[in-house]
């Protein structure tokens, strides 16, 4: 018989009623705007220009300031009632003195899946831009679930392992549960149970459900293990120099001060944290593994080095940016090319011939770190473009972290160099059609698949390739569109880094990513210039309509192969071929498994993350029910 255990709380939003501090009486909101761009599904605002005339005195009052503004031009968004339809999620100043507040959209006091709106004061407090994604047509669900939780807890169960016959007696944890309005452009909209099922077993497996909560149709779901492909077999022999704390007789690999925590799994695929890496002397570290000796060293380095530079460049302290742990596990399963986020800590399997040890490579673990950041800040859910976006902002940030400590244009560009047998990288951001599978380097070439959770780690190479574009310029290979220079490593870092904690919501899509970064350049006081080639790096690679204001020159478009699309399987990688660029002395290869056959999939694939779901962004209340572990025995 089927068994289910509860054993904590529901999460309930209790929170849309006004939060402490913001009043419920609503100044008035004088001023007109100016719709920048509208979404391209819901055909919604999701950019508007603030008004001169708009200001913040008190930040405090940033909400209903905001919920006002709102309120006067609510046919920008199909709003009825702004102060029912808007809960405060967060409300905060950043280092340039600019305020930011971040709202959910609801019906009834249930938030809709992926509807967020974002308001920016600038440090006078002036309303400068309003962003969005704002699902229309909403109002008249039935926000009453006919389908209770643990009914809906089932059907996802039976879904996850219906897709991974493996996971057949495996424990699942049933993690934060919330009950949502799911209305994705193109279907009716529907009362839903969002639930993240992770399993507890031998089998690492996270996967995020959205069950009608009427019918109990499963209406969506994703994995949201986040991973890049690794495999170590065996340190690269670098002597690290690493801090870490002694026990009696005993050194543990602690990095008190950075919170920085290495374990082994000693080759078991385990949820736990595994055994804490120990030595009996300071020179001789993780020596008993059969391969990768050393791999323990090599993470444990690189999350001290990824942490400096965060916290140098950003004044970030940690992964959360409140000093949370910062854990990596090494040695994970056995033979496994995988290195992943799983939504708390960095783990890196020790692979088998396809590739070498990924902890070894500095631009990978900053990858990983950089999905546990945008876990606590954009949250941008792991599937389609903004799925896409998320393994971009990852490989990003791992280049700019890597170009920071180890400066070369050439191998920064590039992710996971030396990694791979056989092959001198992972991916390129220059050359993306390099990869193997190749990456479209430009929207047409963008690859419509089911796989991949939509493609976020073949279409990451889109906004990777405006990424080296606005940094050190260059030729986009389908457009033809050439840039004689970029804004350097720098600028273009903080532009990045300002987009994902500051800019973009969970749903946000390429177009959204291009508009926040022409926001972070104004922002940050970049040159008109500088401004102009950023934007530009976002039409050469397709996202944004227009010609260059940037210096830039368009040479003949050659015809390119013919590309295609996946829609039901197949190997959709191939799909995007982006004017075939190879070159025999740049093989290239993504070894990310999310696009290879179902058996190299079972555990999420690929370079990514585990981003925050929506329900992280207000404030929960607990209400009887909700985190549950689900245990299911064989009959």
């Amino acid at each position: 018989m089927r068994k289910w255990t509860w054993l904590a709380g529901l999460v309930a939003c209790a929170a849309c009623a006004p939060p402490s501090g913001e009043g419920s009486s609503l100044p008035p909101a004088p001023g007109g705007v100016a719709v920048a761009a509208r979404h391209a599904d819901y055909g919604t605002a999701s950019l508007v220009a603030g008004g001169p005339e708009i200001v913040l005195t008190t930040r405090e009052r940033a909400f209903d300031l905001t919920v006002a503004h709102v309120q006067a031009h609510r046919h920008l968004w199909g709003i009825r009632d702004a102060r029912a339809e808007l809960t405060l999620a967060r409300s905060r100043t950043d280092e340039l003195g600019m305020h930011h507040v971040r709202m959910r959209q609801t019906v009834r006091g249930v938030p809709v899946w992926l509807g967020e709106m974002l308001a920016h004061y600038d440090a006078t407090g002036r309303l400068v831009e309003i962003s969005a994604v704002w699902a229309p047509g909403v109002h008249d669900v039935d926000t009453t679930p006919a389908l209770s939780l643990e009914e809906a807890v089932a059907r996802a169960a039976a879904a996850m392992r219906g897709d991974r016959p493996e996971l057949e007696g495996d424990e699942l944890a049933v993690e934060r549960p919330e009950l949502v309005v799911f209305a994705p452009a193109g279907r009716a909209p529907a009362l839903a149970w969002h639930v993240a099922l992770r399993a507890l077993g031998d089998h690492t497996a996270l996967v995020r459900a959205l069950v009608d909560a009427k019918t109990g149709d499963v209406l969506d779901r994703f994995d949201d293990i986040q991973t890049i492909a690794a495999t170590a077999t065996g340190a690269t022999g670098k002597s690290r120099t690493i801090e870490v704390s002694q026990s009696g007789a005993t050194y543990q690999m602690i990095d008190a001060g950075r919170k920085v925590t290495t374990y082994t799994l000693t080759n078991q695929q385990i949820t736990g944290n595994g055994t804490l890496v120990t030595s009996n002397t300071l020179t001789s570290w993780d020596q008993a593994a059969t391969l990768g000796k050393g791999a323990a060293v090599d993470a444990h380095y690189h999350a001290e080095q990824i942490f400096d530079f965060y916290k140098k460049t950003f004044n970030r302290n940690a992964i959360d940016g409140k000093g949370a742990a910062i854990v990596s596990r090494v040695h994970y399963g056995q033979g496994v090319d995988n290195a992943f986020w799983d939504g708390t800590r960095m783990s890196y399997g020790d692979g088998s011939t396809r590739l070498k040890n990924l902890a070894a490579a500095l631009d990978v673990a900053a990858h990983e770190f950089t999905h546990g950041v945008t876990t606590n800040e954009s949250g941008l859910v792991y599937q389609n473009e903004s799925g896409a976006l998320n393994e971009s902002i990852s490989d990003v940030m791992g280049a700019v972290i890597e170009h920071g400590l180890l400066p070369n244009d050439t191998n920064n560009m590039v992710l996971g160099e030396g990694s791979a047998v056989g092959q001198p990288y992972l991916r390129s951001m220059v050359n993306p059609t390099s990869g193997s599978p190749p990456q479209p380097a430009h929207m047409t070439k963008l690859v419509k698949t089911t796989q991949d959770n939509g493609g976020v780690h073949i279409n990451s190479g889109i906004p990777n390739n405006a990424f080296a574009l606005m940094t050190i310029g260059g030729t986009n290979s389908v457009s033809k569109i050439s840039m004689p220079k970029g804004i350097g490593w720098d600028a273009s870092a903080k532009v990045w880094y300002r987009m994902n904690t500051d800019l973009l919501t969970t749903g946000s899509n390429f177009a959204a990513a291009a508009a926040a970064s022409s926001r972070a350049a104004k922002d940050l006081g970049l040159t008109q210039t500088e401004q102009d080639i950023v934007e530009c790096a976002w039409i050469a690679v397709g996202v944004v309509p227009g010609t260059c204001k940037a210096s830039a020159t368009t040479a003949p478009a050659s015809t390119p192969p013919p590309a295609s699309s996946s829609s039901s399987g197949g190997s959709s990688g191939a799909a995007s071929g982006g004017g075939g660029e190879a070159s025999p002395t740049e093989p290239g290869g993504n070894p990310d498994q999310g696009v290879a056959p179902p058996a190299q999939t079972s555990d999420g694939g690929g370079c990514s993350s585990s981003p925050r779901a929506p329900l992280d962004l207000a404030p929960l209340a607990l209400v009887g029910l909700g985190a549950l572990v689900a245990r299911r025995r064989r009959r």
